[in-house]
């Protein structure tokens, strides 16, 4: 793909992903760590992925999660526990 189409594909992505950057920022800026953290997940996710937009979500829906990822060619997941910053949210 492209960087011109991969820019025209994330473009709605990449603008609603600023707002929860702004918003922990001007609003919890204790959860900082956490949300530059999950940006940082998410981008790697894919960067490493086969394209989103291509997946067929109900050919997955009676798989695991980990089942799933490895169908639909998600890669580069790594979990982590955000309860405590989301909790902060209101």
């Amino acid at each position: 793909m492209s960087p011109e189409l991969a820019g025209e594909l994330s473009a709605f992505s990449i603008l609603g992903s600023t707002r929860i950057i702004t918003r922990a920022v001007l609003h919890y800026p204790q959860t900082w760590l956490v949300v530059q953290d999950a940006v940082e997940r998410g981008a790697k996710v894919g960067r490493d992925s086969d394209p989103l937009y291509m997946m067929r979500y109900e050919d997955v829906f009676d798989l695991t999660p980990d089942q799933a990822r490895e169908k639909l060619g998600v890669r580069g997941v790594r979990m982590a526990d955000t309860a405590t910053a989301s909790a902060q949210w209101c």
